[in-house]
């Protein structure tokens, strides 16, 4: 029983390292995958803070252009004689903004801001996410084959209003960062429950207005109109939110950030700390579910959330991401392919949870490359397969005894390849040359 306990703490470890290391991976594949096949984007959202500011006062408001901007499609580029990749699509203007007080119309292409060229939809949030409320600037578009230059003064984000309640932008302080709230509060008198809402994976902003056509503004919006308090929470390094950037926020800065609303919350007045629901979608069930188990809440709700293994979870969520987003089959079925290698590669991480150290692919000698790898893995001709063939699983499947032995003494082969002249060791830390002597008389 002792063994047995300790290798349940040793396995539950080895979990974990997997766990937080996929994570790891997946929030820097989808930014680097993301940028280059993102078609539509609403500028102002995710504006990236490095700096942090003192944390007694305000947290002010970020600056907001107030354009929805997308690709601009190839034939328009052509007509326009635009070089590849020049300019990005105006889709729509949000009224009483700095783009629409400037004279930035619906259809303009958008070709450079403040001096910088626009060569795609990240560029200009990058640009604007530099500067500060009420800094003058000029942007250049192309209208109707005319170029035009206009001036601007940005504007900070607009302040949502709603007909029976106000809406609060407060912040709370996560480790050295101070971290946007928006809290919406009935008119009504009295306390009242509370619906906390934990967003998914990745750097889109909750600061939308609730009458919008967002799909978490129409949720929160029908709650915040029926007497509920709702709860939205800036991640780090997102909309006026400090801390950041967003390419380097790990698990654990996430979480602390809802922990530390969560306290906040149940500290106003017009709560009714006995009713707080907690609405978590795709990861957000995930950091829901953490916080639910450490703080008394009357209920959670999750969307979309973890109810597979993470590599079925993942696999499945950039295949659907890549077609939504309009790329080529040909091109997600290499990148996905690509991707499980990298998902078999953590998941053979050491029991440690630490990687093994670089060692040679036994057929082509490539430093640095696990062996667990297929021939060509970080490329387009990966074709990585079952790590235990079909056949092998079946027969396992149906004699538990022989599944017991075949784990023990058969070599695992690269992928289920075996190579010409060596294969892998159990361990996975040195080649083993493949032996022709006969096994002993039995």
């Amino acid at each position: 029983m002792p063994e047995q306990r300790v290798e349940q703490r040793e396995t539950a470890t080895r979990v974990n390292g997997i766990r937080l290391a996929l994570m790891a991976a997946v929030v820097a594949i989808l930014l680097v995958g993301a940028c280059p096949t993102l078609r539509t984007a609403v500028f102002g959202i995710s504006f990236v803070s490095t700096v942090l500011a003192g944390q007694d006062g305000e947290l002010p408001r970020k600056g907001y252009l107030g354009v929805r901007l997308a690709l601009l499609p190839d034939e328009a580029r052509a007509r326009d004689q635009l070089g590849p990749g020049a300019g990005v699509l105006v889709e729509a203007v949000v009224p009483d903004t700095a783009a629409a007080d400037g004279g930035i119309r619906q259809g303009d292409v958008l070709l450079a801001v403040a001096g910088r060229a626009v060569s795609g939809v990240a560029d200009v949030m990058t640009t604007v996410a530099a500067m500060t409320a009420s800094q003058q600037f000029e942007v250049t578009l192309l209208r109707a084959g005319r170029r035009i230059v206009l001036p601007m003064t940005l504007k900070e984000r607009p302040r949502d209003q709603g007909e029976n309640f106000d809406v609060l932008y407060h912040h709370v302080v996560s480790g050295a960062a101070r971290i946007r709230t928006i809290v919406t509060r009935p008119h009504a008198p009295g306390r009242h429950p509370v619906l906390f809402l934990i967003q998914g994976l990745g750097p889109a902003t909750v600061d939308q207005p609730l009458s919008g056509p967002e799909p978490y503004s129409r949720i929160l919006g029908e709650f915040a109109k029926s007497g509920y308090v709702t709860v939205r929470v800036e991640k780090p390094g997102i909309g006026d939110s400090e801390g950041g950037p967003f390419d380097d926020l790990d698990f654990h800065t996430e979480l602390e950030a809802y922990r530390r609303a969560m306290i906040d919350v149940r500290a106003y007045s017009f709560v009714d700390v006995d009713k707080v629901f907690i609405f978590g979608h795709s990861m957000g069930g995930v950091f829901g579910s953490i916080i639910a188990s450490e703080v008394a809440i009357k209920g959670i709700v999750v969307y979309g959330t973890v109810a597979k293994t993470s590599t079925e979870y993942f696999l499945e969520n950039w295949r659907r991401q890549a077609t939504l987003a309009g790329n080529d089959p040909e091109y997600i079925d290499s990148m996905l392919r690509d991707l499980a290698a990298v998902l078999h590669y953590l998941v053979g991480r050491c029991p440690s949870g630490r990687s093994s150290p670089p060692r040679t692919c036994p057929d082509t000698g490539r430093r640095g490359v696990p062996t667990c790898w297929p021939s060509g893995a970080g490329t387009t001709s990966s074709r990585p397969k079952p790590i235990i063939p079909s056949s092998r699983r079946s027969s396992t499947r149906r004699d538990p005894a022989r599944a017991r032995t075949s784990r023990s003494k058969a070599p695992i082969t690269a992928f289920g390849r075996r190579h010409q002249s060596k294969t892998v060791s159990r361990a996975g830390t040195r080649p083993v040359a493949n032996s022709t002597r006969k096994s002993p008389p039995r």
